[in-house]
């Protein structure tokens, strides 16, 4: 009896396993027969996932030093270097992709030290994570005429690399594309601002005021990344996106007004920008990164996101819900109170006089003592420089005494 008691509780557990099994594995059962389509094989140095219509390259021999990756395997088109395909072949030296080739998967050729050179053909659309990170040896590249997007570290750390080319249908460049390349280090020479495709992909060793070009449309992911000298940032109106991580630990940076055709703030934007007491978003209904790390001055000793200062916006706006769900200060702005440009005008009283010259004097001094708010400094920049300075003082002297009559 007890024999048949033991038999009974062991069948009973089978049965509540198999039930479990059939219920959880369901949809796994789907994905595997997807799975039993992909067959794989090897073609000299390399190993290849076969699919129904077309062939990936998933990994190679680490010996291998040239590599010549046919157009066909098995019959079918090579559209696809997967993730991780050539990573760590430190011995790789060149590499032919054929022209079916499309996408470039994350950390394809990751740390391929002796890659010199390698032609991307016209046909690759995508180029993911960390592609080419570490590859010291590469020199060159061209970025195809099809690519829209450049994944985050895609070249980061290839200390050789000294010419790109990036063709106008780039729109988007992740964080730490280019980081620790010639490339970017000649580009902040010529510019602290490096601005690639309307993109500010780099602001990092930027100081003081800042003011970004018209003709910018993203500020990119990090691109103010630690920038803790920076005091102000003045967007233009064409700036439609800002990117996560883009003013990160920017901890000098006071205040922001965040234009109405921004669309989208990114996570972390102002994340650890300890001195922010304002920020002023005019888009209604931008999107904002849901996460209480978007905007905080820091964190308490419970990892927890504080901030003090005041977010502005408009009533009923995604500003006012981000606010009210985190606990923050909100400031509600009406349609007539948005802020108006009156170049010249850094006191913001409405007028254009000497008063404003002696303000700005005064804020170049000393910023802590005289603070100017943050209207009065996208007003008090005149020349339209990266920075306010006592030329914009003197145009005001010369406006005042009828010298110049326009800015």
């Amino acid at each position: 009896m007890k024999i048949k008691k033991i038999i009974s509780g062991i069948m009973a557990v089978l049965v509540l396993f198999g039930a479990v099994t059939v219920f959880s594995v369901n949809p796994v059962c789907d994905y595997s027969i997807t799975a039993s389509a992909i067959q794989y094989g090897t073609y000299e140095n390399l190993t290849y996932r076969k699919y129904s219509d077309y062939i990936e390259i998933s990994d190679c021999k680490k010996s291998a030093e040239e590599i010549i990756i046919p157009a066909e395997i098995k019959g079918l088109p090579v559209t696809s270097i997967g993730d991780g395909a050539f990573a760590t072949c430190s011995g790789l030296t060149s590499i032919t992709l054929p022209d079916n080739v499309t996408n470039i998967g994350r950390s394809a050729f990751s740390y391929c030290g002796s890659l010199t050179s390698i032609t991307l053909p016209d046909n690759v659309i995508n180029i993911g994570r960390s592609a080419f990170e570490g590859c010291s040896g590469l020199t060159e590249i061209t970025i195809p005429e099809n690519v829209i997007s450049i994944g985050v570290f895609a070249f980061d750390s290839c200390f050789g690399l000294i010419s790109i080319t990036i063709p106008e249908s780039v729109t988007s460049i992740g964080d730490s594309a280019f980081n620790f390349t010639p490339w970017l280090e000649e580009k902040r020479k010529e510019n602290p601002l490096v601005i690639v495709n309307n993109i500010l992909i780099d602001g990092k060793t930027y100081d003081g005021d800042v003011v970004i070009p018209d003709d910018v449309t993203s500020i990119g992911d990090s691109a103010f990344f630690n920038c803790s000298g920076l005091t102000s940032v003045t967007l233009p109106d064409s700036v439609t996106s800002i990117g996560y991580d883009a003013f990160f630990e920017c901890s000098s940076l006071t205040s922001i007004i965040i234009p109405d055709g921004v669309t989208s703030i990114g996570n972390s934007a102002f994340r650890g920008c300890s001195c922010l007491k304002e920020i002023t978003i005019l888009n209604p209904d931008c999107e904002i990164y849901d996460s209480i790390d978007t905007v905080c001055n820091g964190f308490d000793d419970d990892r927890n996101g504080y901030f003090n200062g005041t977010i502005c916006g408009y009533e009923n706006s995604t500003a006012q819900a981000y606010a009210e769900k985190y606990g923050y200060n909100f400031e509600a702005i009406k349609e007539n109170e948005k802020p108006e440009t009156l170049l010249g005008d850094a006191n913001c009283d409405g007028e254009i006089s000497v008063a404003d010259a002696t303000l700005i004097l005064q804020y170049c001094g000393n910023k802590d003592k005289y603070n100017l708010t943050e209207q009065g400094k996208i007003n008090a920049d005149i020349d339209g420089t990266a920075g306010i300075s006592a030329v914009d003082a003197l145009m005001i002297q010369q406006y005042d005494a009828g010298i110049i009559n326009k800015f």
